[in-house]
């Protein structure tokens, strides 16, 4: 529903996601000295408390003095030293022949319970029949879909070590370019083609590991200028009932909240925000449809939202939403809304889902 480009609370959004845990970057064997790019990105990574494992060919000229050589056909303690390096440097460099990379780097892949692993090409991602950037990939999907990966010759070569890769327990596969790579880790629209198994999401409530997620969110719209600047009260209050979707159980793609009205018997859908790349999930489809059945479970008799996007607007009104007039919103909406903005407000309203 939104459109976003990369900004500081974007990659604010991600580092949070990525903190804690360990990603893979297969790196091509064509580039003479990938680290070279990677280096900012490293050290950002490496100061979130982020484990980087870099996957390349033996004896690349390009691994820096004292970096010791990691041989998983070779070692059979590999694990513990990637484990060790990562604790000194922030990153390790596993090596694997050249035939190897797609297989080998697959199963150390899994054997390290890598959360995501990001395949460097210098062709990019995929892209349709029409040459355009897929975004997102579901390979269980049972839609039907015109792809190629670069070399058409090479995309089945490619697909076969990802789709192992999620099967074995990596949450989520990009394949993108180097120069890209900033841009596919920390931009909500991303820059390649991301990967998964099922094209499902849920919807649920919030806790509290979501809620640096859901307020990352909550800036970025803000910044666009789709939402209206909150102080940390009125934030508070919207994560305190807030629910997001989460594709893959994980990945936040979206949130929203129902603010109750219970003297009056009302609630708004407030700080609805979406993230650019799913935005083929119909994932801001599903936050109204949960809010309009959360409505309905606690016994409201209509919901109301306000916007001064006519593109939201028409967001809501292709949703089963009405026009409404401003006088129609509790006065108690209008005490502390942005004056600048209450001239342009747009005012919409529904009533809640039928309970079975």
């Amino acid at each position: 529903m939104v459109d976003s480009g990369p900004s500081f609370s974007e990659r604010d959004f991600y580092l949070t996601e990525f903190r804690g845990r360990h990603l893979g970057i297969v790196l091509p064997v064509t580039e003479s000295d990938p680290v070279a790019g990677l280096r900012g990105i490293l050290e950002t990574l490496s100061g979130n408390g982020t484990g980087v494992v870099l996957f390349a060919r033996p004896g690349a000229a390009w691994v820096p003095a004292g970096v010791p050589s990691i041989r998983p056909d070779l070692d059979a303690a590999w694990a513990g030293r990637v484990w060790r390096c990562i604790a000194d440097r922030g990153y390790a460099v596993v090596e694997l022949s050249e035939n190897d990379l797609a297989q080998g780097g697959s199963a150390a892949a899994i054997q390290l319970g890598l959360m995501k692993v990001v395949w460097i090409r210098e062709s990019g991602g995929l892209v349709d029949a029409g040459g355009h950037r897929i975004s997102v990939v579901a390979l269980h999907s049972t839609e039907s879909v015109d792809i190629r990966l670069g070399d058409p010759s090479s995309g089945n070569l490619l697909l076969e070590p990802i789709r192992r890769m999620l099967l074995g327990g990596v949450v989520s596969v990009s394949v993108c370019r180097l120069d890209d790579l900033a841009d596919e880790l920390f931009s909500y629209a991303g820059a390649g083609t991301f990967f998964s198994l099922e094209r499902y999401t849920d919807v649920r409530s919030l806790t509290l590991e979501d809620f640096d997620l859901a307020a990352g969110l909550l800036r970025q719209g803000e910044v666009e200028g789709y939402l209206a600047a909150r102080d940390s009260e009125a934030v508070e209050r919207l994560l305190g009932h807030g629910f997001g979707v989460f594709v893959e159980g994980r990945y936040m793609a979206g949130f929203c909240a129902l603010l109750p009205y219970p003297d009056l018997g009302v609630g708004e859908i407030a700080g609805l925000y979406t993230v650019t790349r799913f935005a083929g999930e119909g994932v801001g489809g599903q936050l109204v449809r949960h809010a309009l059945v959360e409505a309905g479970l606690n016994g409201l008799h209509s919901v109301f939202a306000c916007t001064t996007s006519e593109r939201v607007e028409g967001f809501f009104l292709r949703n089963g939403f009405e026009r409404v007039q401003r006088h129609q919103v509790p006065n108690s909406k209008w005490a502390d809304y942005p004056t600048e903005r209450l001239g342009r407000v747009r005012c919409l309203g529904s009533k809640p889902a039928p309970q079975l």
